[in-house]
C-alpha cells in the first residue's frame, strides 16, 4: 500500500543507520516511530454529589412528586402508611401563606418569643442558650438579633395567633383534600414557625426526632435535611431519652463525629434539600438534622398525631424491642 511521506522518511533513516552498523539504534527508532500515541490520562472522577459537594443544590434522595397530581395523592397515602419520607414540589403560591417581614412586623412583631443562640457553623444545640425577645428583634432588615439567634418552633396558636388560625394555615393537598385528613388530628400547638433573618451561616438544628407526623412547608430560602430511619436510630445514633430527650449528641456536620461516636459511621442518611415552594413529609420517629440557608429562611411545620398502631410499633422498635416473627433470630441452623 501507499506509505505516507513522513513514515517513508522515518523508514529510510532507519535503513541508513542499519547499513552503518547501527542495528540496535535503528530497531529502537523503528519501535519508537511505530508505537501508538501515549493515551491521555483518565479524567478525574467527578466530585461526589451530596449535601457537602458542589452539586448539593440538586440533590434529594427522597422520592419526589409534583403537587396536585394523582401520583402525589397516591404517594402521600402510601408513604404515610409505610412511614417513609416524601418531597412534594411545584406547590403554587396560592396554596401557602405569604409571611413577609412587613407582615410579621405589623401583625406579630411585638409578640415576645423564645430565641435560640447559634454557635460555631450556625449550630443550634439541644440545650443552646435561650432568651426572650420580640419577634421584631429576630427579623431581617435591622433586627437586633437577626444574625445570631434563631426563632425555632414558635407555636402559632399559642404565641402568634394573629397570623391566622390552624384551620386557615392548614396545608391543602390539591386533589387530595387537606393534610390533617391524612395524618390524623393536629397537635394542639401546631403549626410552628421557624424563622432566621440571614447571616454568615444559616442555623443548623441538632439531630432529633418528633413523635408525630410532620409536614414541613418551606416558604423562603431552603433547608437541607439529614434523615435517619428509626431502625438505625435504635442502634447507631447514640440517643437517650434520659440524657438528651428527643435528641442525639451526634453533630452530623462535625469532622470529629466518627471519632467521638464510632458506630455512627454505619448510619446511612437520606439527604434532601427542600426549597421555597416545596414540602417535605418527615415521618414520626425519623431522626433529622436540618441546616437552613444563609439568607432569610422561613418555614412552617405541621405536626399531627398519626396512626396510633403505627406510632406504637416504631416507638418500640426505636427502643430496642424485637418484633416476632419478623425479627432476625440468631443461633445454629436447624437440621
Amino acid at each position: 500500500g501507499r506509505v505516507p511521506p513522513r513514515q517513508r522518511l522515518r523508514l529510510l533513516a532507519a535503513m541508513q543507520l542499519a547499513a552503518h552498523g547501527g542495528y540496535l539504534l535503528a530497531l529502537g527508532l523503528s519501535l519508537y516511530f511505530g508505537r501508538s500515541p501515549t493515551p491521555a490520562p483518565p479524567a478525574a472522577p467527578a466530585a461526589p454529589v451530596g449535601l457537602g459537594g458542589p452539586a448539593r443544590a440538586c440533590v434529594c434522595e427522597v422520592r419526589t412528586v409534583a403537587y396536585g397530581t394523582a401520583e402525589a395523592d397516591a404517594a402521600l397515602a402510601e408513604h404515610l402508611e409505610r412511614n417513609v419520607p416524601l418531597r412534594i414540589v411545584g406547590v403554587p403560591e396560592a396554596a401557602v401563606p405569604s409571611l413577609t417581614d412587613a407582615l410579621l412586623r405589623e401583625t406579630v412583631g411585638n409578640r415576645v418569643v423564645e430565641l435560640r443562640a447559634m454557635g460555631a457553623r450556625g449550630r443550634v444545640a439541644k440545650f443552646a442558650q435561650r432568651r426572650n425577645a420580640t419577634l421584631a428583634d429576630a427579623l431581617a432588615d435591622g433586627g437586633a438579633l437577626a444574625g445570631d439567634w434563631y426563632a425555632a418552633q414558635l407555636s402559632i396558636p399559642r404565641r402568634l395567633p394573629d397570623l391566622g388560625s390552624p384551620e386557615l394555615l392548614e396545608p391543602r393537598l390539591g386533589i387530595g383534600g387537606n393534610w390533617s385528613a391524612r395524618a390524623g388530628k393536629a397537635v394542639e400547638a401546631s403549626p410552628y414557625l421557624y424563622y432566621h433573618g440571614g447571616g454568615a451561616a444559616g442555623p443548623a438544628l441538632y439531630l432529633h426526632y418528633d413523635a408525630a407526623e410532620n409536614l414541613v412547608q418551606v416558604l423562603d430560602g431552603w433547608k437541607e435535611f439529614w434523615l435517619y430511619d428509626p431502625f438505625q436510630a435504635a442502634a447507631v445514633l447514640y440517643g437517650s431519652n434520659a440524657e438528651y430527650g428527643n435528641a442525639s449528641p451526634v453533630d452530623v456536620e462535625s469532622p470529629n463525629t466518627t471519632k467521638d461516636f464510632p458506630l455512627f459511621r454505619f448510619a446511612v442518611p437520606w439527604k434532601c434539600r427542600v426549597s421555597a415552594g416545596e414540602w417535605l413529609y418527615v415521618p414520626l420517629y425519623w431522626w433529622h438534622g436540618v441546616r437552613s440557608s444563609e439568607g432569610r429562611t422561613v418555614s412552617l411545620a405541621h405536626f399531627n398525631h398519626g396512626d396510633r398502631e403505627k406510632k406504637g410499633f416504631f416507638e418500640k422498635t426505636m427502643c430496642g424491642y424485637s418484633m416476632r416473627p419478623a425479627a432476625f433470630e440468631c443461633g445454629k441452623r436447624k437440621r
